[in-house]
């Protein structure tokens, strides 16, 4: 899925409920800045967005564009559009949920196996959904 979401943002590109649009030149300006002030995202580069043919296949790369970083990237990059930090903060954190790799984790609680943070964790995939359900393409 994380994959997916990946190729349609760099393909088409969405346009969140209250109009603003996420697209390849929105990662494009964030690779661009990540460098002037401060360099909080080393592994997102122009590379991960030109990905073809069997790269694409790969998980790691979609993580490293919808991560904890690019979203605090973004609130820099953007401050006036803080949606696009929380665009990238929520898929960075539904994808912790699915990808929960102990019983619990310590350091970032949703990342805990599914239902040790019941809570905080229905909390983030029912935001997912309504984001899902409201986006949509930018053809």
């Amino acid at each position: 899925m994380l994959k997916l979401l990946r190729n349609h943002l760099l393909e088409q590109g969405f346009e969140l409920e209250d109009g603003i649009c996420i697209q390849k030149a929105t990662l494009q300006e964030l690779v661009k800045n990540k460098g002037k002030e401060m360099n909080t995202v080393p592994k997102l580069t122009t590379a991960l967005l030109e990905l073809k043919g069997a790269e694409r296949m790969r998980v790691s790369p979609a993580a490293k564009i919808f991560s904890n970083r690019t979203a605090t990237l973004s609130q820099f990059v953007f401050p006036a559009q803080p949606e696009i930090a929380d665009f990238f903060q929520l898929v960075n954190d539904w994808f912790d949920i699915f990808n929960s790799r102990v019983a619990r984790d310590n350091d970032v609680e949703i990342r805990s196996a599914f239902g040790m943070a019941a809570t905080k964790q229905a909390l983030k995939l029912n935001e997912m959904e309504s984001l899902i359900a409201s986006s949509r393409s930018r053809l």
